[in-house]
Formats: C-alpha cells, sequence, structure tokens
C-alpha cells in the first residue's frame, strides 16, 4: 500500500497532521531521573524511570534509544502531539518506502516497546498490523548463500598439523552458534 493509498483511505484530514489535530501526552514531562511513584501503603518513593529503562535488552537498548528518537523526532516535524493508530500508521507508511517487511516488523517491536515502557501505551493497532502483513505479502527474503561443501572440505582435507586451531574456532562459531564477540571471549578465556 502507497502512501497516497493509505492517504485515502485515511481521509484527507487524518492524513495531514497540524497542532489542531491532536493535543500533548501530557503524562511524562519530568525528566527521566526525577520521576517518582508512591509504591504501597508505605508511600515511599521509587524513580520508576530508570528501572523501566532496565527492561530494555542489554545488548541492542541504543537501537531501540534510537527508534523511539527517531519517532519523537518525525511526530515534532509533523506537528504530531499525540501516537494515534492514524499517526503511527503514517509514519509506517512512509518508512515502508525505504525499508523491507522484515525491517519494518523489527522497528515496529522495537517503538512498541520503547512507548509501552516511557509512556505506558500500547501501539498494537489493528490497522497497524493488517498494513504490516499487506507489506510482507509476496515479499521474498533473500537467503544467504551457504558455504556447507566448502567448510567440509577444508575440516576433512586440511592438515591438523597446521590447521587444528582454526577448525577449533570454525566448529565453535558454526555449532556453538556463537555470537562474533561471544566466540572472541571464549577464544581469549581458552588461551
Amino acid at each position: 500500500m502507497q502512501a497516497d493509498d493509505l492517504e485515502e483511505s485515511l481521509g484527507k484530514d487524518s492524513a495531514v497532521f497540524t497542532s489542531n489535530d491532536m493535543t500533548f501526552n501530557e503524562r511524562d514531562t519530568s525528566s527521566p531521573e526525577t520521576k517518582e511513584e508512591p509504591l504501597g501503603d508505605d508511600s515511599k518513593y521509587v524513580p520508576t524511570r530508570r528501572k523501566a529503562l532496565n527492561l530494555l535488552p542489554t545488548k541492542s537498548r541504543q537501537r531501540y534509544e534510537k527508534e523511539y528518537t527517531d519517532f519523537k523526532k518525525w511526530m515534532e516535524r509533523n506537528c504530531v502531539r499525540k501516537i494515534t493508530e492514524d499517526a503511527v500508521l503514517v509514519y509506517f507508511s512512509n518508512r515502508a518506502k525505504t525499508l523491507k517487511p522484515s525491517s519494518l516488523w523489527s522497528k515496529h517491536s522495537m517503538l512498541r516497546t520503547c512507548i509501552n515502557i516511557k509512556q505506558n501505551t500500547d501501539i498494537k493497532y489493528p490497522k497497524l498490523i493488517a498494513f504490516l502483513k499487506r507489506q510482507a505479502s509476496g515479499y521474498k527474503p533473500k537467503k544467504s548463500l551457504t558455504f556447507e561443501r566448502e567448510v567440509n572440505k577444508f575440516l576433512a582435507e586440511a592438515p591438523n598439523e597446521v590447521y587444528l586451531s582454526m577448525k577449533v574456532v570454525l566448529l565453535f562459531a558454526l555449532c556453538g552458534g556463537c555470537r562474533c564477540d561471544e566466540l572472541l571471549k571464549k577464544i581469549i578465556n581458552i588461551i
């Protein structure tokens, strides 16, 4: 679905956002370090924003934060003041021009998590999910090339006296399901 089709289906007024169309979401006006909420009967205050940020995955926190920041900048540029289904739908229709469907789903997941944590709003909107599914219909992901034959040949024919350490690293990487940094840490610990 193209952006023009989306604007037609939503109506012209909902696709163009002005300051008269939306209102600011004033739930979260304090800084992340100072917002506190009462806990239970004893009325003790705990900084909840810092704890909420710990809910994001550690390794990919920066990617999540970048996606959220990009969305907030888009909202400012387009004078969108409140997160609504139509606003998020227009945002993703714009992103669909440059991203593949698998990337759109990934961006949706990151943005949904951040908005849920930071603003306590869930953006699992039916129109948005239908749009993302429609984008993915007919999409054929690229298959990565495998070099199984070459790996097997190397393992079988390369002399162990010269290539034993490389074979061990190769087996750890392929069979261990390690990420690059995890593999490096294992190798350093072994040495």
